[in-house]
């Protein structure tokens, strides 16, 4: 399937809005809202000129989200934020200076199918980790990746998938107070590995995993000088 233009997307979520009875009677048509494609960041911006007649709330964020989400699909794909995502516009007027944020992907979301790691390692961009076909994430610039599922939904599979990434141009550390499957990848890739001992003092296992943030965190601040 051919992928849409962003001024195809731009148009047609105009549409969907317009056609919406979500936000009353704004329309772009009394300038009551306008909509933008920030392509870079793959962010659908819908702003709404305020003061406004409806309550910019995040029950209409997400009802917005819900609209665009089916209107859209299957050329785009609309990410699911946990919160209302908002952000700042400069160099506008102040009646348009925040924009509820949409994050998408091109396309529909497919499943990697990789039969060789290592050369699908050789083969990314650094710091650019692919979880899918048409989505990866930037790690220079997302800090934190939580991993969430039921038990033998893949989790240890996808953390070990991480880990040989990172591994592949970082110094990682793995932090396993369990002492289970996280201690076996590490031992696997040669990563040090901060365990408790069996016999040892809980707050000593604290103490060690402290020291090594804190000492993260010198470094994070000697680079950030350097810039």
């Amino acid at each position: 399937m051919s992928s849409i233009s962003i001024q195809t997307l731009k148009d047609y979520t105009i549409r969907l809005l317009n056609m919406s009875p979500l936000i009353g009677a704004l329309s772009t048509y009394s300038n009551g809202f306008s909509v933008e494609i920030d392509q870079e960041t793959q962010l659908i911006l819908i702003i709404i000129q305020t003061p406004s007649a409806v309550p910019l709330t995040e029950s209409l964020y997400f009802d917005i989200y819900q609209t665009l989400n089916v209107g859209l699909f299957p050329l785009v794909s609309l990410i699911k934020p946990n919160n209302m995502k908002l952000i700042a516009r400069t160099g506008v007027d102040f009646s348009e200076a925040r924009a509820f944020a949409y994050p998408y992907l091109n396309g529909t979301p497919q499943r990697l199918h990789i039969n060789n790691l290592d050369h699908f390692i050789i083969k990314q961009s650094q710091y650019k980790v692919k979880l899918m076909e048409n989505y990866f994430v930037d790690m220079s610039k997302i800090p934190v990746i939580a991993v969430q599922g039921m038990v033998g939904s893949g989790k240890s599979t996808f953390i070990n998938f991480l880990m040989t990434v990172f591994n592949s141009f970082a110094d990682c550390i793995a932090i396993d107070p369990k002492m289970a499957d996280l201690t076996l990848m590490a031992q696997k890739l040669k990563i040090r590995c901060l365990t408790p001992l069996k016999k040892g003092n809980t707050d000593d296992f604290l103490n060690s995993v402290n020291a090594e943030l804190a000492t993260a965190v010198d470094k994070i601040y000697e680079r950030q000088s350097l810039l």
